[in-house]
């Protein structure tokens, strides 16, 4: 799996907020990594919760999530995130 389908992942979860988001990749580095920690590493982040921490665990195997990335493939939709080189830098800047 690519590094956008993981974010992609991320942005669904209810209640992972910007913020922290931003928590988990300052102590996780690569989105992909966020997944292989267990429940209790990710809930030692500030703000990540039980909740939250289960959701993470239990998202790429949704079928909203694989319903996402079915939706994205048919209609060719371009995924821009934060780690790509050509995404706008006011835009990276705006919830830090």
């Amino acid at each position: 799996m690519e590094t956008k389908e993981y974010l992609i992942a991320l942005n669904m979860i209810d209640n992972l907020e910007v913020h922290k988001l931003k928590k988990l990749l300052d102590k996780i580095s690569k989105p992909d990594e966020i997944f292989k920690a267990s429940i209790s590493d990710l809930m030692k982040i500030s703000d990540i919760k039980e909740e939250i921490a289960r959701n993470i665990k239990n998202v790429l195997t949704s079928k909203r999530f694989k319903d996402e990335l079915r939706i994205i493939s048919k209609e060719n939709i371009k995924i821009m995130t934060i780690f790509d080189d050509d995404y706008p830098l006011k835009i990276g800047r705006a919830h830090v």
